[in-house]
């Protein structure tokens, strides 16, 4: 379902258009996957799955295709990002859930 939203306005992400501008439009759709969050229980699988994903959307980002062998560090700096963040603002959300429930 998020690639399928990912998807719909595929000529933002594929086209011309500034890095930065396509990071913006990525990051007003981690709210899809990141859906009730809260109640997840986090466990070393579901972590890599995140961050596959979200290297996905970015190699989708920067045009990679999935047969190219670009390291992961690589990635992360051609997109000029210092970590993976989608992981982090579900850890966050979850962690202010729990400050709210006691």
């Amino acid at each position: 379902m998020t690639k399928d939203a990912f998807w719909k306005h595929k000529e933002l992400v594929q086209g011309y258009v500034n890095l930065q501008v396509k990071k913006s439009f990525l990051h007003c759709y981690f709210p899809v996957p990141k859906y009730s969050c809260e109640s997840w229980t986090t466990n070393k699988d579901l972590v890599r799955r995140i961050n596959a994903f979200e290297q996905w959307c970015y190699r989708r980002l920067l045009k990679i295709k999935w047969t190219n062998k670009i390291s992961n560090e690589e990635l992360l700096r051609r997109i000029k990002e210092d970590e993976l963040c989608l992981y982090r603002s579900i850890r966050e959300q979850k962690m202010a859930f729990t400050w709210v429930m006691f």
